[in-house]
């Protein structure tokens, strides 16, 4: 087997682990609070830090723990935020809508690390925009449903601004001190939110929000090695595979079908992101996503 067809195969593994854990999360997002579900979410970030817990010496290395600090509560809250949207919205939809974060990412770069882009990806973040504006209208007419809208764009724009952060850590941070701060920040965060609001899960329940860890990290492990085999050019369009899964599931679970309007927003978000995806992708051929 070729390396490209190892690395394609990672991939896909990681676009369906990830589906898997979100429809874990939409299952018992209905009855236990989104705080005790994120809690098992983060805790698969630590599961695979006890595998790796040789890299914990690195810690010795850490600097900058001010923006550690940022990275650390945008992460918390962009768990939290995308537990309640996962819960109340269609799965598709946020897992579309959710890319958006990549062109967030373009104007909070040019802001925080001073960073230039080309018009031409100016033009694509306002393109998708324009598309996550669009996908999100029918479900702002359902009051019901405007928790989970709000969520979910305040998850976006978290994300996106935690990315950032992480940017600037990598200059002068190890990936694995990166990843163990923000692990620990996370447990430290969670753990006391969870507590607050704590729903005795039933057996099952239990063992979905077990499963919602293991998919997790599985994931993360998966992405780490697809990176590690090829270039992000080569291995970022995989992750799309999530949306016809997501839509596939939330159809299988509840009957979730998108509107034309939701799928043509959709559609417009992620045109956008693969082009800047695209066009920023760094040119070796072996590179690695921090999680």
């Amino acid at each position: 087997m070729t390396t490209l067809i190892r690395a394609a195969a990672w991939a896909v593994l990681a676009s369906l682990s990830f589906q898997l854990s979100n429809a874990l999360v939409k299952a018992v997002g209905a009855t236990l609070p989104s705080p005790e579900v994120a809690l098992f979410r983060a805790a698969g970030g630590v599961l695979l830090l006890l595998v790796a817990w040789r890299e914990l010496s690195a810690l010795r290395r850490l600097s900058d723990p001010w923006m550690h600090a940022v990275r650390g509560g945008l992460g918390v809250l962009t768990l939290l935020c995308l537990m309640h949207a996962f819960s109340t919205l269609p799965l598709a939809l946020v897992t579309a809508v959710y890319y958006g974060r990549v062109l967030l990412m373009i104007p909070l770069a040019s802001l925080a690390l001073g960073e230039r882009s080309r018009p031409t990806l100016w033009l694509a973040a306002a393109a998708g925009f324009i598309g996550v504006t669009v996908a999100v209208l029918p479900s702002l007419q359902q009051p019901e449903l405007g928790s989970g809208v709000a969520a979910l764009l305040i998850a976006t724009v978290a994300s996106a601004g935690s990315q950032v952060a992480v940017t600037r850590l990598t200059r002068s941070n190890p990936p694995s001190v990166i990843v163990a701060v923000f692990c620990a920040v996370s447990m430290l965060a969670l753990t006391p939110a969870a507590t607050a609001v704590w729903t005795p899960p039933s057996f099952a329940e239990a063992a979905l929000l077990v499963g919602i860890g293991l998919a997790g990290a599985g994931a993360q492990y998966a992405v780490t090695r697809a990176y590690a085999l090829a270039g992000a050019s080569y291995v970022a369009p995989f992750s799309y595979l999530e949306i016809p899964v997501a839509a596939a599931i939330g159809f299988a679970m509840a009957g979730e079908v998108p509107t034309l309007q939701q799928a043509v927003g959709c559609l417009l978000v992620v045109a956008a992101t693969l082009f800047v995806t695209s066009a920023t992708a760094p040119r070796p051929r072996r590179a690695v996503q921090v999680a």
